[in-house]
């Protein structure tokens, strides 16, 4: 049984996070955009860099497509937060980030986001659960409804990095370390930052599928604060960041 949590929905990659169960969420979610009368607006699909996630995430393209929908399918790994400013920057109804966040690398999940780019709140998982469950197909009768397009906006990743650029107040001699938990962030956060009058120490920055917050990340900040003290013993001025799933300030 396909069950959302407050962080969206997170399964084992073999067990329960599957392909047959992922197209079955993706059936939830466009039987949500049918009954919200939000059909005709696109869907953004990303994805972060733990194994599995750029298959789930054509997956889910693909049953968006056959059922009609637009899509602005990333290409390339981005993290939540990208798609969460797309999704309220450009008037989308819902976005999708294929991620399980913190969790360990043996999970993969599914995140919902609303047109505010916050995550979908309980009534609306509960809708897609029911769906799923068999116990509301009533409410929907057919989810192909024409045939949708994909459509590549992997280059729109430059343009929210020069938004982020341009929130950074003036640094100067400033040095940040960042733990980028071998996720979705590690190439981001570098190009935010290159050119800037900062030095940067990067941390779990190569991502291989099977890496992400393993012994990195938000739940295991050992690394990072281990990079700062042999740096700089604990006396410099430094920003410690860790963004595992988004910029967090540690001070």
């Amino acid at each position: 049984m396909i069950k959302f949590g407050t962080g969206g929905w997170r399964a084992v990659i073999g067990e329960d996070f599957i392909c047959d169960n992922i197209r079955l969420v993706a059936s939830g979610i466009v039987a949500l955009a049918k009954e919200s009368g939000k059909a005709d607006k696109p869907i953004i699909i990303g994805y972060d860099r733990r194994f599995l996630s750029e298959n789930a995430a054509k997956w889910v393209a693909e049953v968006l497509a056959e059922a009609g929908m637009e899509v602005w399918f990333l290409h390339r790994s981005a993290p939540t937060p990208y798609v969460m400013h797309t999704v309220k920057d450009q008037n989308l109804h819902f976005g999708i980030e294929i991620t399980a966040s913190h969790n360990p690398y043996q999970d993969n999940g599914l995140k919902i986001l609303n047109a505010l780019g916050e995550k979908v709140d309980e009534d609306l998982t509960l809708r897609i659960e029911s769906f799923l469950d068999g116990i509301d197909y009533q409410f929907i009768d057919d989810l192909s409804f024409g045939f949708g397009k994909v459509y590549d906006f992997s280059y729109a990743i430059d343009y929210y990095v020069n938004h982020l650029k341009n929130l950074l107040l003036p640094l100067k001699d400033l040095t940040i370390v960042f733990d980028t938990a071998n996720g979705g962030s590690y190439d981001i956060a570098r190009r935010v930052f290159d050119g800037l009058n900062v030095k940067t120490i990067f941390v779990a920055n190569k991502p291989n599928g099977v890496n992400i917050n393993l012994k990195c990340g938000a739940t295991y900040v050992s690394n990072l604060q281990k990079a700062v003290k042999n740096q700089y013993g604990g006396n410099a001025n430094f920003v410690a960041i860790d963004c595992s799933d988004k910029l967090q300030h540690f001070k």
